[in-house]
């Protein structure tokens, strides 16, 4: 048997536990969008989901998450961009984890 912390990525698959050996935070960052703007976000190997995983956590805990209205664009082999989609003015931490 054994113990300790599974997390997993949008798709259902495991991006964290105590049996995948490279594992690690490639990214931790906090971000705010307003109108018409993005932030690009280094993070090498973006553009390969077989290595990295990138997701959200929520700046609060309303229904409607606070990153609502953030879109991952652009993703290349040294980084990706946030840009801001719609009325909503995005805000939270944007997370990527190195799977491979």
């Amino acid at each position: 048997m054994s113990y300790g912390v599974e997390v997993y990525g949008p798709g259902g698959d495991v991006v964290w536990s105590n049996e995948i050996r490279a594992t690690n935070i490639q990214v931790f960052q906090t971000f705010n969008l307003s109108a018409q703007s993005s932030v690009y976000v280094p993070c090498p190997d973006a553009n390969d989901s077989s290595k990295v995983v990138i997701t959200f956590i929520s700046s609060n805990f309303n229904p409607i998450a606070s990153f609502t209205g953030t879109i991952i664009s652009n993703k290349t082999s040294s980084g990706f961009t946030l840009t801001k989609s719609g009325s909503y003015s995005p805000s939270g931490t944007v997370v990527a984890v190195r799977i491979a």
